[in-house]
């Protein structure tokens, strides 16, 4: 499961607010960031990961916000479908964020 979630992990890449994806096993974060290009970092850390953190858990993910970076470690018995349930809901909780902070 981890080579299959990390291709997908890979995708958040393809968001405005991702700046950087990286995950190894099943570890992953994602790095927050007002500006792809240039990269350019939010003023005020923890803000926006915070507000990104608060919508992943109300729509049922548990991951951790450290400043802008976003921590997510789901469990080893991960299937393929939940793999792909918390990819949804992680691109749809980051357009909530982006809406949110616009």
């Amino acid at each position: 499961i981890g080579p299959y979630l990390q291709k997908g992990w890979e995708k958040l890449n393809d968001h405005p607010l991702v700046g950087e994806t990286r995950m190894v096993g099943l570890i992953g974060a994602f790095e927050l960031v007002k500006s792809k290009d240039p990269v350019e970092r939010f003023e005020e850390k923890q803000v926006v990961g915070t507000i990104c953190r608060d919508f992943l858990v109300n729509n049922g993910l548990v991951m951790r916000a450290v400043g802008d970076t976003i921590v997510c470690a789901p469990p080893f018995t991960l299937s393929h479908e939940e793999a792909d349930e918390l990819l949804e809901k992680t691109w749809k909780c980051l357009d909530l964020t982006q809406q949110a902070i616009s």
